[in-house]
């Protein structure tokens, strides 16, 4: 992967229907290797935009939390090879192409990142799933990057309980649905997992709508 350009003029927003978003905890896999190997690996979201939101980022101002020990130094864009310590890596932040020396063997990484999208994007892709009701929590909808939007009708005569990222409770949640609602997820979408959970088993389902 070649030294990338910097484009950081090119994205920034101005235009009120182009909003900086926040990604969930998303998993990014990295090559198998043992450590000291130097791998690509890619965001799945992208661009990414600077701390602000404002434009794309770039080394020294970025949105990119960190975690895990893989990866643990960013240095410059285009960096050659032999001069990477354990652990440094660069991204380039308009295509979301990494490129790293690993600091141990694992392979997936959980970052987050704030990314470039329309407030307005249209949705051409559809996938409805039932979930039946149940008295501890289950998941609703897995993590999506593709997710434009989200909807649920509750079909069950018991309250459901959604809940973003974590396990639902009764008393840990988003939002609560009640019989017969519906709910409808805001923008920003959220692109992690979704869970839910209800008041009692009643032997109903979620009617869940994803777009993507």
């Amino acid at each position: 992967m070649g030294k990338p350009q910097r484009h950081a003029e090119i994205l920034r927003i101005t235009d009120q229907s182009k909003k900086a978003f926040t990604t969930p905890s998303i998993t990014i896999t990295v090559p198998a290797g043992a450590i000291g190997a130097v791998v690509n690996f890619q965001f799945p979201v992208f661009p990414i935009l600077n701390n602000a939101g404002s434009f794309i980022g770039g080394d020294g101002d970025t949105s990119i939390s960190i975690s895990g020990a893989i990866f643990t130094n960013e240095v410059a864009a285009g960096t050659v090879d032999a001069d990477f310590e354990d652990g440094d890596f660069y991204v380039d932040y308009l295509t979301g192409e990494g490129r790293g020396k690993k600091a141990n063997s694992g392979t997936t990484l959980n970052w987050t990142w704030k990314y470039f999208s329309s407030s307005d994007e249209s949705a051409d892709g559809v996938t409805k799933t039932n979930v039946n009701d149940s008295a501890s929590s289950i998941q609703l909808s897995a993590a999506n990057t593709s997710r434009k939007g989200w909807s649920v009708f509750n079909d069950s005569s018991s309250i459901l309980y959604i809940n973003f990222g974590s396990t639902a409770s009764l008393t840990a949640y988003v939002v609560q649905v009640a019989a017969g609602g519906f709910y409808e997820m805001p923008k920003p979408t959220y692109l992690g997992v979704i869970n839910g959970i209800w008041s009692a088993d009643s032997s109903g389902a979620a009617r869940v709508t994803e777009l993507t």
